[in-house]
């Protein structure tokens, strides 16, 4: 994995998940998002939560490091080279499995793909933007 820059793949960990945080806040979307899964915010124990955040965490490093790889392979070197590379990858790859899961998972399909593929999408089109802006090994 030579020519990563490890640093900016850090900082989009960091930035995905204080994203997220605020997303799924009661600030932004998170009231929302719990009526939508019915889910109810006295039924989340403090260990769930810790466990979801690790789980979160997790997955942000694997998904940001491929998707460093990826850009690194595709000599993607800006950030709108970045940025549109991450819409692809959050629309075509990621919001499209999710939508596609959600359509036999859950009733309020469309409510809850704006909310948590929003989420992704713009995730991704962050971390593209990110990694493209901030190219180069360090």
């Amino acid at each position: 994995m030579s020519g990563i820059n490890w640093l900016a793949v850090a900082a989009a960990v960091i930035g995905v998940t204080a994203l997220g945080a605020f997303w799924y806040s009661p600030a932004f979307l998170g009231t929302r998002w719990m009526k939508t899964i019915n889910l109810n915010p006295e039924d989340i124990s403090k260990q769930a939560a810790i466990k979801g955040m690790i789980i979160s965490i997790g997955t942000a490093v694997i998904s940001i490091v491929t998707m460093a790889v990826l850009m690194k392979l595709f000599a993607l070197n800006t950030g709108l080279e970045g940025l549109l590379f991450g819409l692809a990858v959050g629309t075509g790859l990621v919001g499209a499995t999710q939508l596609s899961n959600m359509a036999y998972e859950q009733e309020k399909i469309f409510e809850l793909f704006l909310i948590s593929g929003g989420y992704r999408i713009v995730s991704f089109l962050f971390i593209g933007w990110l990694l493209g802006f901030w190219q180069g090994e360090i």
